[in-house]
């Protein structure tokens, strides 16, 4: 009941349709990522759905001797009565750990992560996603997580957002931002977030 497309291999008019959603354009953070992204993927729910939950892993890119900036896009499209969970990890500083107990503040590398996602759930459908971060213990890292759902009659989302970052170990943690939109575009649709 699942299917999956790497962006890259979507074809371009679906895209561009996604892509060209008027809620997108009045985010810039949005803009920069629908016009620069490379990664990311199409997940097609159909029919009950998938009973067990999906898991995503975002992982810091381990060279660790240069500057990152990811544009990742992630659309999740939700067929009538199906469901689905999810449960994202961004552990970015997990790999870099060892490096960064050695290094210096000024040393440390810079890193910058935009991620989109979109949510489109049709009538009935249920999504339950679940966002945890490792925010780098770098000020030089900022990531950005936009979250679009559209939602029909009748369908439902919950959506968890949890970050933690260790400041005290080295006195310095990275920046996040949460930018989260749910439009209900029928009655009797629902949606809980819960965030620390």
């Amino acid at each position: 009941n699942i299917s999956i497309k790497e962006l890259e291999n979507v074809e371009e008019g679906e895209l561009k349709n996604i892509l060209n959603n008027p809620r997108l354009k009045h985010n810039p953070f949005a803009q920069v990522n629908c016009g620069l992204a490379k990664t990311g993927f199409l997940l097609n729910v159909e029919n009950e759905g998938c009973s067990d939950p999906i898991n995503i892993v975002y992982g810091q890119d381990t060279n660790i001797d240069s500057s990152s900036f990811h544009q990742t896009h992630n659309i999740y499209m939700l067929g009538p009565n199906s469901k689905l969970t999810v449960f994202e990890r961004f552990w970015e500083s997990i790999f870099l750990d060892d490096y960064h107990s050695s290094v210096s503040v000024e040393k440390q590398i810079a890193s910058f992560r935009n991620t989109v996602s979109q949510s489109f759930l049709s009538e009935g459908a249920q999504l339950k996603k679940y966002t945890l971060g490792d925010v780098s213990r770098n000020e030089m890292c900022k990531s950005i997580n936009t979250e679009f759902v559209q939602q029909k009659k009748n369908s439902v989302s919950t959506l968890y957002r949890f970050y933690f970052a260790d400041a005290k170990e080295c006195g310095v943690e990275g920046t996040i931002r949460n930018n989260i939109q749910i439009e209900f575009d029928e009655t009797g649709a629902k949606c809980d977030v819960n965030a620390i």
